[in-house]
């Protein structure tokens, strides 16, 4: 898909955020194709040949990167809550733990409204630890017990999972100490 494209496509879908608001309306379902096509933009901006929708030549993740042996490209997002903590959901781990895809982007968007907030781009190595079945983190723990938390920083992050008796993930971690490595990491798909 051409560049101009995605970019319509995408400015068009922020603009159905715009009147959703207006009514006071949320959707999750566009946040999320809203992200797919931000990621697609960012990435065919950079150089890369993407193919989305029904043009993948690998369905096993949203993005599919042909020129790039075949590399294939999973996206997540969240909206930020009450605490302004964000989380990715993983179902339960297959997507991770069967390497359904090489590079997963998270997009975080703010509480208050549509806005990105944040983009973190990983590895399925990276993210290996995810699959990983957690008590007391999921609201639907038997369908969805694999998230991602990001939390507004490494002490709420640590105070949270102390209180609560949960591990936090060393990936959880390190996106927190360090979020450089994470935060629009574009250089890490090639």
């Amino acid at each position: 898909m051409k560049l101009k494209s995605l970019q319509k496509i995408t400015k068009s879908l922020r603009d159905v955020f715009a009147e959703l608001k207006h009514y006071d309306l949320q959707d999750r379902d566009i946040r999320h194709r809203y992200a797919e096509y931000f990621v697609a933009s960012e990435l065919r901006k950079r150089g890369h040949k993407v193919q989305i929708l029904g043009d993948r030549g690998d369905k096993s993740a949203d993005i599919y990167l042909p020129n790039d042996k075949k590399k294939r490209v999973e996206i997540k997002s969240g909206k930020c809550d009450e605490e302004n903590w964000a989380y990715a959901s993983f179902g339960k781990g297959k997507q991770i733990s069967e390497s359904k895809f090489d590079y997963c982007v998270f997009v975080a968007f703010e509480k208050s409204d549509e806005a990105i907030k944040d983009v973190l781009v990983f590895t399925n190595k990276e993210l290996q630890e995810v699959s990983e079945v957690r008590k007391n983190v999921a609201r639907f723990e038997s369908s969805n017990p694999c998230l991602f938390m990001y939390a507004r920083n490494l002490k709420e992050l640590d105070t949270w999972t102390h209180k609560n008796g949960v591990k936090a993930f060393k990936i959880e971690r390190k996106v927190h100490s360090d979020p450089r490595r994470f935060r629009d990491a574009w250089d890490k798909i090639r």
